[in-house]
Formats: C-alpha cells, sequence, structure tokens
C-alpha cells in the first residue's frame, strides 16, 4: 500500500507485456525516457521470460536478474501470450526494429499453439513443453486475444489477424444474443458454456463465477475496433457492430453499476442481474470510460 517492491512476488509475463505496451504508447507521445523502458520490456521478453526451451513464454519468472527461473508449476497461457503479441506490435510500430521478430514469433506461436481453427477461437492453456492442454475454455483469453490480433493487423497488415478477431466476435454476438448480454466467462473443451462453474470462488481475478460487467463494456470498446479497422481499408463492417456494442454497453451500464448504495460498477453479477462480487475493481471502471467514449464518437461520426 505504500509503494514499496514487494519481491516476495514474482514477475508475471502479463504484467511485463502490459507495462511494455504503455511505455511505447508513452513514448509514442513523445515522453522522455519512455524508449528506455520499451528496450528493457523488449529485454524480458527475449531473456528470461522466453522459454528457449520449448518455445513461447513463461507465465512467471522467480526474480528480477537476468537468469530469473521459471516459477514452477505454472502453465503457459493464451491471456498472457496475447500480451506478448500487444507489447510488441505497439513496439514494432514504435520504431524498435527487435520487435518485428518477437512480433513474428509469438504469431507463430499462435498458429502453432493457441488458435482452434475449428471453433474460431483460442485454447486457454498449455503445460510448459505442450503435452497437455487444458480442457476449460475462457473468453477472458479469448477477449485479449482479440486485442492481440487487433494490433498485430496494425503492425503487419496481415488480413488474416483481421478476419481472426473479427470471428471471436461473432461468437460473442451469439453468445450475446443467447444470455442476454450477460456473457458467460468459462465453457467446456467444446466450447459449451458452463454458466454456474466457479461458484464456489466467486471473486476470483481471472475465472469468477458470473458475468463481468467490465468485460461487457470492453467486449464493446473490441468490437467497435474492429469496425473501424474494417472501415480503414474501406470494408463494409455491417450495422451489427454498433448494435452490439449497444447492447453491451447497456447491459453492463444497467447490471453494473449499483444504484443502492455508494455507486460505481461492481465485479460481477449474476444471469439475472443481480450482484454476486460488489468490489469495485480499477480496470472496470476505465473499459466504461473507453466503452463510453468509443460508442459516444462512433455513434456521433454515423
Amino acid at each position: 500500500a505504500a509503494g514499496a517492491l514487494d519481491d516476495s512476488k514474482p514477475v508475471e509475463l502479463w504484467i511485463s507485456c502490459r507495462m511494455t505496451y504503455v511505455f511505447t504508447l508513452a513514448q509514442m507521445h513523445g515522453i522522455e525516457g519512455a524508449a528506455d523502458l520499451v528496450e528493457h520490456g523488449l529485454d524480458a521478453l527475449s531473456g528470461p521470460l522466453h522459454d528457449d526451451e520449448f518455445g513461447g513464454w513463461f507465465s512467471a519468472v522467480d526474480g528480477f536478474d537476468a537468469d530469473a527461473a521459471p516459477v514452477e508449476g505454472v502453465r503457459k497461457e493464451a491471456y498472457s501470450h496475447a500480451f506478448v503479441i500487444l507489447a510488441t506490435a505497439a513496439a514494432m510500430l514504435a520504431g524498435h526494429e527487435r520487435a518485428g521478430a518477437l512480433l513474428e514469433e509469438a504469431l507463430a506461436d499462435q498458429d502453432a499453439h493457441w488458435w482452434e481453427p475449428s471453433y474460431g477461437r483460442v485454447r486457454n492453456s498449455w503445460n510448459r513443453d505442450w503435452t497437455e492442454c487444458e480442457d476449460y475454455r475462457g473468453l477472458n483469453a479469448n477477449m485479449h486475444t482479440v486485442e492481440a490480433y487487433l494490433a498485430a493487423f496494425d503492425a503487419t497488415g496481415n488480413r488474416v489477424w483481421l478476419d481472426r478477431a473479427r470471428e471471436i466476435m461473432r461468437f460473442v454476438v451469439d453468445l450475446g444474443a443467447r444470455f442476454g448480454w450477460r456473457l458467460p466467462e468459462h465453457f467446456s473443451a467444446d466450447w459449451e458454456p458452463r454458466p454456474d462453474m466457479f461458484s464456489d470462488n466467486p471473486a476470483d481475478p481471472f475465472r469468477p463465477y458470473g458475468a463481468t460487467p467490465g468485460h461487457g463494456f470492453e467486449w464493446a470498446r473490441l468490437i467497435l475496433h474492429g469496425r473501424a479497422s474494417l472501415l480503414a481499408i474501406d470494408d463494409r463492417p455491417g450495422p451489427w457492430m454498433v448494435e452490439v456494442a449497444g447492447a453491451l454497453v447497456d447491459r453492463a451500464d444497467t447490471d453494473g453499476w449499483d444504484t443502492g448504495h455508494a455507486g460505481g460498477i461492481v465485479y460481477t453479477t449474476d444471469f439475472d442481474g443481480r450482484t454476486v462480487v460488489p468490489t469495485r475493481m480499477h480496470w472496470v471502471a476505465c473499459e466504461a470510460v473507453n466503452a463510453a467514449l468509443a460508442l459516444g464518437k462512433t455513434l456521433d461520426d454515423a
């Protein structure tokens, strides 16, 4: 709480990648010293966080030094591998030449281990040597994969990443229509919804029970991002993208905003819209602002 470094915690891939992305945006805005921090992030992604033996990236390592070891028993995750793409795509666009090779590796890894063509979505996790794939499938990992694929399209111009992002979005459209725009997060290996999964641990930070209003806002923002990418290449995205984004924002706002107490947006609800975990998360408020801004601008421009 005082801002001191807690070195009892591991260094996590997803945080390292997200911060590298943030520093890249800072560099693009001309903030002094940011480029050096991007280089530090690329050092981490090509060094201790990279699995030189089996490929891919470790989800966490046990220290801050170049010889830090992977945390034992921690699986490789689609969630954190998506952020490798996000960070390296942005760094490439900011002029960091070696980011291109890391991005190319990360995209090849998507084809090798994550993308399931028969479903048009990504798997959730593997063991270190890629011999055991988890049966669980999660919407959260696919949401951030959409974000990553949109960034990959921006960086490479390869239409396949935009098309894959849109394919995942279309699944969310069908899912939202089935569940009143309260999106189930958890699925079996063949993508059957498991809306009651993890009800015994409803406040889990990555696999909570129920619907997550913050993710409703986030999906809306990403769908509008995808629409903007299509328009930028003179494609015709169709009205569904704006309509779905509006439905997701309306549902997340209606269910998530706590009118009975102090206000703010709750973490999770059940599938009737009742609050399950009332905790206010900073990222939920950020995604609500993002979605409101993106939707408002889209409607103004329409």
